[in-house]
């Protein structure tokens, strides 16, 4: 039917109708073989720039760069805090004997009293150091009283008020004086501390 309706088409209206069997047919008698290729045509011009495509991944990293130079040396630190206290260190042997003290008050006509005296030279006494002594009574005496006085020679003027007295009294039974003091600062280059404890004792006791 195709066919026929073709060659019904394409027939020249002069032509006698008749009937074409097949497209083949039909083909050979109005197709015609088709040229040789023509030239090729000019290039055209170019395109307009496509759209960035995606970032593509990371590179791997580089190697490592030589050192750089040294800086510039800091400014100084502030000060730290200053540090605890020192413990106090043993005391020194005891020094040569003192001259004797002033004699103690007079007592009554029936008692005869006694003065004991323990001395020492510390010499120059340094901050934290203990000083003490104690001074006894003999045996058959009973203990009235006592003091301590601590000396300075060949100081400063105010090495003396550098020893500070930390107690004075009877011992335990009473049968002298103790007596212990400290250094809160070091004495001078110069100075010497003569550290003398006295126990006044009554003989045969206390009526």
């Amino acid at each position: 039917m195709v066919g026929l309706v073709l060659g019904i088409a394409l027939a020249s209206p002069t032509a006698p109708y008749g009937v074409v069997p097949s497209e083949k047919a039909l083909c050979r008698k109005v197709c015609k073989l088709p040229g040789p290729p023509g030239p090729a045509g000019a290039v055209g011009s170019p395109g307009p720039a496509g759209s960035p495509g995606p970032t593509g991944p990371t590179g791997p990293t580089g190697p490592s760069g030589p050192p750089g130079m040294d800086g510039a040396v800091g400014p100084p630190g502030i000060p730290g805090a200053s540090g605890n206290p020192g413990v106090a260190g043993v005391p020194g042997p005891p020094g040569p004997s003192g001259p004797p003290g002033p004699p103690g008050p007079t007592g009554a006509a029936t008692l005869a009293v006694v003065l004991h005296e323990a001395s020492a030279t510390f010499g120059r006494v340094q901050a934290g150091t203990l000083l003490t002594l104690t001074a006894s009574c003999d045996a058959g005496e009973a203990l009235v009283g006592g003091g301590v006085v601590p000396a300075v020679a060949g100081g400063v003027a105010g090495d003396l008020a550098r020893i500070h007295l930390l107690s004075s009294g009877p011992t335990i039974p009473p049968t002298g004086w103790t007596a212990a003091s400290t250094a809160i600062q070091t004495l001078s280059q110069t100075a010497e501390v003569t550290y003398t404890v006295s126990a006044v004792c009554v003989v045969g006791g206390i009526p």
